[in-house]
This record gives structure tokens, sequence and C-alpha cells, in this order.
């Protein structure tokens, strides 16, 4: 159940992305506020550039993700970016 309901529906977007589809971190952390509690895990199977982490992190929660390009990388060497 959401807990917030005053979550804006346009935020800015930084020109620096670490991703593609990368989403504003403040609108990350205001809707995984909104969705569960502190200590819960967020899961982001779909990762990317990784802005899911560094939310679940700024809002005291644990963090479960993975990405395709960043398994690639490990499989076949470079490992990870971040």
């Amino acid at each position: 159940m959401w807990s917030l309901h005053n979550i804006p529906d346009v935020w800015p977007e930084s020109k620096e992305k670490s991703h593609p589809h990368a989403k504003p971190i403040g609108l990350l952390k205001k809707l995984i506020e909104a969705t569960t509690n502190p200590g819960d895990v967020v899961l982001d199977p779909a990762a990317g550039g990784y802005n899911v982490l560094e939310a679940a992190v700024c809002t005291r929660r644990r963090f479960l993700g993975c990405d395709v390009v960043a398994a690639a990388r490990l499989f076949f060497g470079g490992g990870p970016r971040r």
C-alpha cells in the first residue's frame, strides 16, 4: 500500500546519466519510501546504472539487483564498472 500520495508527476532529469534509461534518484527514493519500510529489500532485476541501489541505500533499504550487461562483462572479462 502506498504511504505517500504527494509524489510529483514531473521530475528534472540530469544531463549526465549512468544509463540511457536512468530515472532521477529523487524520484526513486520517493517511490521506495512509499512502498517499503526501512530494512526491506528492494529488488531491481534490470538494474542498468544501479540508480535504484543508490536510492535504496539512501533510504536505509537493502538492495538486490543485477543487469545482463554487467553479468556479460563479468563473464567475458572486465568486471563491473560500478
